[in-house]
C-alpha cells in the first residue's frame, strides 16, 4: 500500500561544507529542528530555434541547473560559547563565530550542505549552498522569536519511496535500481553518500557516493566500487545516511526580551534584524551546468522596531534630524545566563520616522535603524548567543 509522506516527521540538518559543492556525512551536531524548510530545485531547457517546416516543438536543448532553499527556526541558545542549533546557517551569513558570537567577517562566502528527512520513505539534500538573507525577529504577541534565512544552491539529491537495487559484487560500481523505481533516486550534481540495506553495507561508515543516475537504463553509478564483505543482493534498499537527530537549547519566547538604543530601555512590540550578505553563485561559466562557486557582493542591513510613542521615543526620533548615532541592541530572551540571545549594532543610524496618531489606542512608531562602522570595517553587526 501506497503510504504518503507526513511532514510532522521532518527533521534537519545543516552543516557548513569542507569544500564547495561536496557531499559529506551529517552528524548529531547538525541537527536543526526547522519549523519551515523549503527546497525548490530547478533545471532549464532551452527550445530549439531550428527552422523544421512546422510549428511543434521537435527538441530542447538541456541548461544550466541549481535551486532556492528557505527554513525557519526558534532562536535556541545553549550554555554560553556553544553553538545553537542552527549556527552553521548563521555563521555563514555573517562570516565568522567565536564560541557562542557570530560576526561579520571580509572572507570568501561559506557554502552549507542543508538536508532534510522524514524517514526512510523521504530524504532530500542540497550542496553548494549559499545564504542570501538573515533575517532574526521577534513579536510581543506572545509568538516565539524566530529565525529565518533563505538562499541558493548548486546541487539537488533525494530518495524517496524506498528504492530497491539488483546485485552488485565487491569491486562492482553499478548497479541496476528494481523495475519501476529508478525515478525514486535523484542525485544531480555533486552527488549523495548513502548505504545499502543497513549499516553493514555503508563503505566502513563513509558511504558510497551515487555520481549518476540513468534514468533510460535504470542503472546508478557510484564510488567507490563495492568494498569487499559488503556485497549488495538483489532488493537491498538504497538509504541516505543519517545520524540521530537531537534537540539542544531551550526555545525562546517574545515576552521576555527586550531594546536598547544608546543605552535607554524601550518598550519593543516587535523588533527584526535583517542582513542581505551579497553572497552570490559563479555561475556564468559555460564549462559546468552549475555553479562552480560564490562570491562576495555589497551587503545590506537594516533594523525596524515598532513601539509606544513615549516620551522616550520622543527624544530619540527628534534627533533623527541631526543623524545621532546609538548603540542599539535586541535581547531575544531573559537576562539570565545560557537563554538569550543578543543582536547588536554599535553604531547606528534612526531614520527620520513619522508618527502613527490612531483614533482611540496609543500611539506608535516604527523605528528604523541603518548600522555604520563602530572603530573597524565589518564590526557594524553581532549575533551573541550567551
Amino acid at each position: 500500500m501506497t503510504m504518503p509522506i507526513y511532514g510532522s516527521a521532518l527533521v534537519g540538518f545543516a552543516a557548513i561544507e569542507t569544500a564547495f559543492d561536496t557531499p559529506q556525512l551529517h552528524v548529531a551536531a547538525d541537527s536543526v529542528g526547522f519549523t519551515e524548510l523549503k527546497i525548490e530545485p530547478f533545471l532549464t531547457y532551452t527550445k530549439s530555434k531550428e527552422h523544421r517546416g512546422t510549428q511543434t516543438l521537435a527538441t530542447e536543448v538541456k541548461g544550466k541547473q541549481g535551486g532556492k532553499w528557505s527554513c525557519k527556526f526558534y532562536v535556541k541558545p545553549q550554555t554560553a560559547g556553544s553553538e545553537p542549533e542552527g549556527g552553521p546557517i548563521i555563521e555563514a551569513a555573517l562570516g565568522s563565530v567565536s564560541g557562542s558570537t557570530y560576526s561579520l567577517a571580509a572572507i570568501h562566502p561559506q557554502s552549507l550542505q542543508i538536508s532534510g528527512y522524514t524517514d526512510a520513505d523521504h530524504y532530500e539534500q542540497v550542496n553548494g549552498s549559499w545564504v542570501e538573507q538573515l533575517d532574526v525577529e521577534v513579536s510581543g504577541s506572545n509568538n516565539e522569536a524566530m529565525i529565518s534565512a533563505s538562499g541558493g544552491f548548486s546541487s539537488y539529491s533525494r530518495i524517496s519511496g524506498s528504492p530497491t537495487t539488483g546485485a552488485a559484487a565487491a569491486g562492482v560500481a553499478v548497479s541496476t535500481i528494481t523495475a519501476g523505481m529508478i525515478g525514486r533516486v535523484v542525485s544531480e550534481g555533486c552527488g549523495m553518500l548513502v548505504m545499502f540495506k543497513d549499516g553493514t553495507k555503508d563503505n566502513g561508515n563513509a558511504g558510497y557516493k551515487i555520481t549518476d543516475v540513468n534514468y533510460s537504463t535504470g542503472v546508478i553509478t557510484f564510488t567507490p566500487a563495492i568494498q569487499a564483505g559488503e556485497d549488495v543482493d538483489a532488493a537491498d534498499a538504497i538509504l541516505p545516511i543519517t545520524p540521530t537527530w537531537t534537540s539542544t537549547g531551550t526555545i525562546q519566547g517574545a515576552t521576555d526580551s527586550d531594546l536598547s538604543i544608546g543605552g535607554a530601555s524601550f518598550g519593543m512590540m516587535q523588533g527584526k534584524y535583517s542582513l542581505k550578505t551579497g553572497h552570490h553563485a559563479r555561475d556564468a561559466h559555460a564549462t559546468s551546468n552549475r555553479p562552480i562557486g560564490l562570491a562576495r557582493g555589497e551587503r545590506d542591513l537594516s533594523a525596524e522596531f515598532t513601539v509606544e510613542y513615549l516620551e522616550e521615543e520622543a527624544e530619540l526620533l527628534g534627533k533623527a534630524w541631526g543623524g545621532t548615532l546609538y548603540a542599539v541592541n535586541m535581547r531575544v530572551g531573559p537576562t539570565t545566563a545560557n537563554n538569550k540571545c543578543t543582536c547588536a549594532y554599535p553604531n547606528a543610524r534612526i531614520e527620520v520616522t513619522p508618527i502613527s496618531i490612531p483614533d482611540a489606542d496609543e500611539a506608535t512608531a516604527v523605528i528604523k535603524a541603518i548600522p555604520r562602522q563602530s572603530s573597524a570595517a565589518e564590526d557594524e553587526y553581532s549575533i551573541t548567543f550567551a
